[in-house]
């Protein structure tokens, strides 16, 4: 059996929902598509000036010029591609996804040594992550304030289309139930985060960088912003199939300048509406590594950001405004609304909004540390749950790391285990945090336990008698002819049928024994996972909560 695209074992039976949508799918998709773009490298046939080149020669000169771009910045690539081809500069894009989670892998020292440059929406997270020493230069190209798209009879229902509001009257539409949202399909984004920012700011009043004491005054009257956000962009809409689930309206949608204005030149009748109290602007700096994945390549980003910066109308075919200084092509001046310079503040912004709050989670972690999962398989184990203990506003797999109330017991799985560890996941609390990070970093291989074991050991949860909550077991997994496996179905149909059903949900560290751990799965009414790769990871995590 093949793994799918996303990391997914396929199952026989899978099939998709469908449901109607109103004319707003059509909004979000011309969002989205402007969002999304696919990897490409700029062919060669101008060759390197050797003013760009450096000293590099040989093979290390021909290789491409590597750039991030975040989702955010996607519709920035054209221009990219046009300022390397004019150069001479081989590019190859690479993409991520929100401009705060690509800065947290950033931070991390993930791309060191990957990528020669990073194209994000801002880098303000840098900042706040203290990981300015990653870059050695950044240069902004361009401008775009986050704004709202509504439709008129929205703007007409609310005043809006004879007095511009500010972000305190949209926040007072929403809470009246005038005024529904949406955003994009990340938990953790620029759009987002500048959107409540910009609401708490304009509700304190003060006009100044928000302070503890101001969030704490404005934290209901968000949470009644918050509340309208719709799920229509929430993390749950991903794909078209999903997108197209269920009947659901929204009154306007929230992103840049240039994302609204692109979606009306698509023929969306929608109007924007830059609100009165100002903006947080997205500046796209195109940022050097200071590791970068080639020597020299800092003169190459330098001489594409100035490319981009003398070459305006690459950038305003995207409704993108010019920088600081070079005039302002005819658009409204923005005042722009101070951005936190305290990750403790933004974060407590981040409350999660009607749709995201779920009852709590319970789930059983049991991890085969038998000697076939030694080297990579277990390391990579002890990274997914260092991911995963981030929290669903800090960690990559956004939503689907652990949340605050997830119950969770977890089991080193060995023939001398003597019984699963328990933790309440609270974010705030850092006792909770040590103890799923002392649990992975004390996890060592031991002698061989059969997978079949582990799967029922798994199973039997951390009383031992059976549960009836996932069960999520890291394993290599193993091939047919294990004797352990011989009465596997017998075991799992003798667990205590009080409990529940009892899924085994099994992200493989071993992909060469997906077929027959495929078998297995089905046999517990669960799935197995691709946990070499993060979208293996993010959709297991996905199915664990549903």
């Amino acid at each position: 059996m093949d793994m799918n695209k996303k990391g997914v074992a396929n199952k026989k039976g899978a099939g998709n929902k469908k449901g109607d949508a109103r004319k707003m799918w059509v909004v979000i998709a011309s969002i989205f598509s402007l969002l999304l773009c696919s990897a490409c490298t700029v062919p060669e046939g101008f060759g390197l000036d050797e003013a760009f080149s450096g000293k590099e020669s040989g093979e290390a000169s021909q290789k491409p010029l590597k750039i991030l771009i975040s989702k955010e910045s996607a519709p920035l690539t054209l221009a990219l591609q046009i300022a390397g081809d004019e150069l001479g500069i081989d590019v190859e894009i690479e993409r991520c996804s929100s401009t705060p989670q690509c800065t947290n892998r950033l931070s991390e020292g993930f791309y060191d040594g990957k990528i020669d440059a990073t194209l994000f929406a801002t880098n303000r997270y840098v900042d706040l992550a203290g990981a300015s020493e990653k870059l050695s230069s950044a240069t902004s190209v361009a401008l775009s304030p986050v704004t709202i798209g509504v439709w008129d009879e929205t703007a007409k229902q609310n005043g809006w289309d004879s007095v511009t509001p500010t972000w305190s009257d949209v926040a007072g539409a929403a809470a009246n139930e005038s005024f529904t949202y949406a955003l994009d399909f990340e938990s953790l984004s620029f759009a987002r985060d500048a959107a409540r920012v910009a609401v708490a700011s304009s509700l304190s009043g003060t006009g100044m960088a928000l302070t503890q004491d101001d969030i704490s005054t404005v934290l209901p009257r968000l949470g009644k912003f918050v509340d309208r956000e719709s799920p229509a962009l929430g993390g749950w809409i991903a794909t078209p199939d999903r997108l197209a689930d269920g009947d659901f309206h929204v009154d306007g949608v929230i992103g840049t300048e240039a994302e609204i204005l692109n979606t009306i030149d698509q023929g969306i009748p929608l109007r924007l509406v830059i609100p009165a109290d100002g903006s947080i602007m997205a500046d796209y700096p195109l940022s050097a590594l200071a590791k970068p994945a080639r020597k020299s390549s800092k003169s190459q980003v330098e001489a594409l950001a100035q490319y981009l910066l003398d070459h305006r109308e690459l950038l305003a075919k995207k409704s993108l405004r010019p920088v600081r200084g070079q005039g302002s092509d005819g658009q409204e001046p923005v005042f722009e609304i101070p951005f936190p310079q305290d990750l403790r503040i933004l974060n407590r912004l981040r409350i999660p909004s009607s749709f995201q709050q779920f009852p709590a989670h319970e789930m059983f972690i049991a991890v085969d540390t038998s000697s076939s999962m030694e080297g990579q398989p277990l390391e990579r184990t002890k990274e997914i749950l260092a991911e995963l203990s981030k929290g669903m506003f800090e960690s990559s797999y956004g939503e689907y790391a652990f949340r605050p109330g997830d119950k969770i017991s977890f089991f080193g799985l060995t023939p001398q285990s003597s019984g699963p560890s328990y933790v309440a996941y609270d974010p705030e609390d850092p006792d909770s945090y040590r103890e799923l990070e002392d649990f992975a970093n004390g996890l060592n291989t031991g002698p061989k336990i059969s997978t079949c074991e582990t799967l029922i050991r798994g199973l039997l949860g951390a009383d031992g008698m059976g549960n009836a909550v996932p069960a999520v077991i890291f394993t290599t997994g193993t091939d047919e002819d294990d004797p352990e496996c011989e009465n596997f179905e017998s075991n799992v149909d003798s667990l205590p049928e009080e409990s529940g059903p009892h899924p085994a949900y099994i992200f493989l560290l071993d992909p060469a024994h997906t077929e027959w751990m495929d078998t297995l799965a089905e046999i517990t009414g669960g799935q197995v996972f691709d946990a070499t790769t993060d979208e293996g990871v993010r959709e297991g995590m996905r199915e664990v909560r549903e």
